[in-house]
């Protein structure tokens, strides 16, 4: 009588994080997702001295490129390796290593293994993905420096008359500024009439009107808002505006006096 000498063999999925398990097509599965993932497929039995293969399957799942991508193989002692497409970068006793070097964002490699069991067995293949991780990190070059200038065209005006105000902001420095908000508010001898300027305004009741952000501003550029207002009453009035961006941490402030009669 002949008899059939059986390896039970087994995948195993070291795991950089923690260890899932998922299911398969194929007989024995495992998964490992970490910002590596490994899958893994053998056949879930085999006779000693005949070949087999399996497959390693290695995904950036990550949104970025990783890089050295070391994937390493240990093989139990009763394991006889016959072929691995691609070759191994490496072998040393029971471990055979492949340097997959850069995987793009959602890029697989597959790694085919060939050999065969030597002696009757229960054994395990354990798999080791491993990858370099770089930060980079570096100050913002420059600064920008806001100016914030109001000037008014008639002083003093009559009551009735009408008046304009100009706004102008200017970047004396050396860094763009983005999201440049302003804002003109007037007392009660000024009603808001219209106004005109890169961005477009939108009255906040009679007395006020807030433009939309201006996107950014570059180094040594400015920008000029034309408010309209009508005077209503006599008396020594301030127009206020108000400018907030994202390189300001508070936001500036300026007024511009003007005397009604």
């Amino acid at each position: 009588m002949n008899f059939t000498k059986i390896a039970v063999l087994t995948a195993a999925v070291v795991a950089i994080a923690g260890l899932s398990l998922v299911p398969s097509a194929f007989a024995i599965s495992g998964s490992q997702t970490s910002q590596l993932r490994i899958e893994k497929d053998m056949p879930e039995q085999i006779v000693v001295g005949k070949p087999y293969a399996y497959t390693i399957r290695v995904t950036n799942p990550s949104g970025c490129q990783l890089d050295d991508v070391l994937v390493t193989e240990k093989f139990p002692g009763g394991y006889e390796l016959e072929t691995a497409s691609p070759q191994a970068s490496g072998t040393a006793g029971e471990t055979a290593q492949w340097n997959l070097g850069s995987m793009k964002p959602g890029e697989t490699r597959t790694i085919t293994i060939s050999g065969k069991a030597t002696a009757v067995d229960s054994f395990v293949m354990c798999t080791k993905a491993v990858h370099s991780q770089t930060l980079c990190l570096g100050p913002k070059l420059g600064m920008p420096a806001i100016l914030l200038e109001v000037i008014d065209t008639e002083d003093p005006v009559q009551v009735g008359g009408i008046e304009k105000f100009y706004v102008t902001v200017t970047n004396q420095g050396n860094a763009v500024d983005e999201n440049i908000v302003i804002r003109v508010s007037f007392e009660e001898n000024f009603d808001y009439v219209s106004s005109t300027g890169p961005t477009q305004g939108r009255a906040q009741g009679s007395r006020s009107v807030e433009f939309a952000p201006l996107a950014s501003l570059a180094p040594g550029h400015k920008a000029t808002w034309e408010v309209t207002a009508k005077a209503q009453s006599t008396g020594d009035h301030r127009t206020s505006v108000k400018l907030t961006s994202d390189a300001l941490k508070r936001s500036v402030d300026e007024t511009e006096s003007t005397h009604v009669y």
